[in-house]
């Protein structure tokens, strides 16, 4: 499915998968948010809890400040501070590592083959994005505007992307596993191949008329008070273990107390 050129973002993820086996909860106080969690990005991943500039456990101190990125660098420990309003860049091969892209614009920039591990963009733009055969890991995404962007062959994993904006976006192949994206507005969605969301926490998302072309897994998602009003499903969805109390279905009802893996 994805390149030759990227076989080395395989072999990385396979090696993480042994030091950090994943874990699983049924919700952010008891599961994947706490305190605990040896996954720095899911420590506190509330949202309201405001993280602060740059704080995200796994980066280091004394940030290296960098105005530019391109393409094939592999950077690590920085601080993106632009001097001046960048034009909308295309990056590829990037791998960036335990670093701080806060309150940042990348609206219309292009991501390709890049790699975000354990690092922060909390409350950045990235309106209008397009991200081919990337990967977001162990990364803060909170508050982030990713609204009609277009996404390819994605996996974010163990991350946090509560009240992240996704609205009128574009997945094809999109993959969540181990992540928290409570309060996100997923309403307008479009999603043609395979979308995941496995074993993390939907809280509160809006699906309000998403239209889901091909099958979809929320296998063990925590979708309390999610809103699926006017959602399509037009291939199979693998509801086993989601709890649904509170959600409002497609058809408008809202889900008993204690529904899990269907709507009761």
């Amino acid at each position: 499915m994805f390149q030759p050129v990227f076989a080395f973002v395989i072999l990385a993820l396979a090696a993480q998968a042994c030091l950090f086996p994943k874990s699983k909860g049924k919700n952010t106080e008891e599961g994947i948010a706490s305190e605990n969690s040896i996954y720095p990005a899911l420590r506190g991943c509330t949202y309201w809890r405001i993280a602060g500039d740059c704080s995200l456990a796994s980066l280091p101190k004394g940030l290296n400040s960098i105005a530019t990125m391109s393409s094939g660098q592999d950077l690590e420990g920085i601080l993106y501070s632009p001097q001046i309003p960048q034009d909308p860049q295309t990056l590829t091969n990037l791998w960036v590592t335990a670093s701080c892209l806060s309150e940042d614009n990348f609206a219309d920039w292009k991501w390709e083959r890049t790699v975000f591990l354990r690092s922060e963009m909390v409350l950045s733009e990235f309106l209008r994005s397009s991200w081919q055969e990337s990967r977001l890991l162990d990364s803060d995404f909170r508050f982030s505007d990713f609204e009609s962007s277009s996404l390819s062959e994605v996996l974010m994993e163990n991350s946090c992307l509560v009240r992240t904006d996704w609205r009128s976006s574009r997945f094809e192949n999109v993959q969540i596993e181990n992540s928290i994206a409570e309060e996100s507005d997923f309403s307008s969605l479009m999603s043609t191949g395979r979308f995941e969301f496995k074993r993390g926490s939907l809280v509160g998302a809006d699906f309000n008329r998403a239209n889901f072309a091909g099958p979809v897994d929320f296998k063990d998602t925590d979708m309390r008070e999610a809103d699926l009003t006017g959602a399509v499903f037009q291939d199979t969805v693998n509801w086993e273990g989601a709890q649904l109390s509170g959600a409002i279905w497609m058809d408008g009802r809202v889900c008993a107390e204690g529904s899990v893996g269907s709507c009761d």
